[in-house]
């Protein structure tokens, strides 16, 4: 074996480490923003924090029936989407297309002001943080 071909095989162990270690990063943050957003929904019936969705490189089609008040379900469904994410995949993405998710999302519920999700993903430096410091223990 050449030099050369010792140093593209140590290369391509050091990058699998280096994408394995970004993605477990990566994944730990989408846990924390989509957990604040789904637990964070104003809530009624359930409906609005039933429909939070998550996937994999492109946004999620349609309206489902779930009803889920506390949100538990619908994040262990959207932590289930988040534990397949790989560095091809891309992106994870969470979204809510009932027809009353925006004006939510714009302060229509009394539970919540207007911008509460800006103030959530504003906080995704924090998620870097907490992700980061998990990691080093």
């Amino acid at each position: 074996m050449t030099a050369n071909d010792k140093f593209n095989q140590e290369y391509a162990k050091a990058k699998q480490v280096i994408l394995k270690g970004g993605e477990k990063v990566m994944r730990g943050i989408a846990i924390e923003i989509f957990g604040e957003v789904i637990h964070q929904s104003p809530v009624d019936t359930g409906r609005f924090k039933g429909n939070w969705q998550a996937t994999l490189t492109k946004p999620a089609g349609g309206v489902l029936s779930t009803e889920d008040k506390d949100g538990t379900a619908t994040e262990a469904k959207a932590n289930s989407v988040i534990a397949t994410f790989t560095m091809a995949k891309k992106s994870m993405l969470l979204t809510n297309n009932l027809p009353y998710a925006v004006p939510l999302a714009d302060g229509h519920s009394k539970q919540r002001p207007a911008g509460w999700i800006d103030a959530i993903t504003a906080g995704f430096q924090a998620a870097v943080d907490k992700v980061a410091r998990e990691e080093k223990q």
